[in-house]
């Protein structure tokens, strides 16, 4: 085939599409006009109902994601023994049988920190200094650099969020 018989099938093909296209966007308006002069025919009471019943349908679509937040299956260890030396950290483990990913962990609505992905019955342990000073839009800020003991964190992800009181775990040399 050469390049204009190509170019000649290509322009066929393309008017073809065309057409089509707009016989059906012609039949969805007519139906639309159809139904349109039905509903009008309606009495005006029948009419404000089901005008009155798709509003709340929307509204309801509206309203459900702002007001219903999934919770994440995760829960969250703080340990501020510091037995090894490296500080206090914080260990988040995924208790579900599926993948969590692209996590922002937010301690006492101050500081910030990403995880990439843990894995179904996975964890992640954070050390409390890695966190970064949390700003507008939870973007991140210098890193914290310090060891502190935190209050809540704040798991959040496309999933989900959940809020976790985290409570200090001191253990001695001897697990007591």
């Amino acid at each position: 085939m050469t390049g204009q018989e190509f170019k000649e099938k290509l322009l066929a093909f393309w008017d073809q599409a065309k057409e089509s296209a707009a016989a059906i966007w012609e039949e969805i308006v007519d139906r639309a006009l159809d139904l349109w002069d039905s509903f009008k025919r309606l009495n005006k009471n029948i009419q404000i109902a089901i005008a009155g019943g798709a509003g709340f349908i929307i509204l309801i679509l509206l309203v459900i994601p702002l007001v219903y937040t999934p919770s994440l299956p995760v829960i969250a260890v703080q340990n501020t023994s510091g037995v090894t030396g490296e500080g206090n950290f914080i260990t988040v483990k995924n208790t579900s049988s599926q993948t969590l990913d692209n996590l922002n962990l937010i301690m006492d609505d101050k500081y910030i920190y990403y995880i990439e992905k843990i894995g179904p019955g996975g964890q992640v342990k954070v050390l409390n200094k890695d966190f970064y000073y949390r700003l507008e839009k939870n973007n991140f800020g210098d890193q914290l650099g310090q060891d502190i003991v935190g209050r809540k964190l704040l798991v959040i992800s496309k999933k989900g969020r959940t809020e976790i009181i985290l409570v200090e775990k001191k253990k001695g040399l001897f697990g007591g």
